[in-house]
């Protein structure tokens, strides 16, 4: 006589596993994609509103360069696509206590997956999209050997 163990409970039991997280969205799917597409505009960084600091540079001899974020957008295509704009101004002091103010932009763009509550730009940035508002982390280096400055940008549709 052979004797076998019925696979039947293991199997019940697993459904059942599987049916309880599909229930409770144990898939981690996050925002529904109709949620994520469209056009974000920024509206913080670091958690001030605009035009917020974003950089301060200050080599010393009484000469500084502060640099703020003054707008921006932020789009997530349905085709697969991202592409961002911001606006900044810098002011530059020198030695001498000159003033001088430069306007300039930033855009980038390229192809993304979404996994969950993450979009990943290019295979290598994650960006969360977390209650609507999707955060752009960038890490400046001002001046060689100093220590980067991380500015966390916020977008909302």
């Amino acid at each position: 006589m052979r004797w076998t163990r019925s696979a039947r409970p293991a199997l019940v039991a697993l459904l059942i596993f599987g049916m309880t997280l599909a229930g409770c969205g144990g898939d981690a799917s996050g925002p529904n994609d109709d949620d994520v597409f469209g056009t974000y505009t920024l509206r913080r960084a670091n958690g001030e509103s605009l035009p917020a600091l974003t950089r301060e540079i200050n080599p010393g001899f009484g000469a500084g360069i502060t640099t703020y974020a003054e707008s921006g957008s932020f789009r997530i295509s349905e085709d697969g696509t991202w592409a961002f704009s911001m606006h900044f101004s810098q002011l530059a002091i020198d030695d001498e206590e000159n003033l001088s103010r430069i306007e300039y932009d930033s855009e980038d763009s390229g192809s993304y997956t979404l996994q969950g509550d993450i979009i990943t730009l290019d295979g290598i940035k994650a960006v969360p999209l977390e209650s609507g508002v999707l955060t752009y982390t960038v890490d400046y280096i001002a001046l060689p050997g100093s220590p980067a400055t991380t500015v966390h940008f916020e977008f909302e549709k």
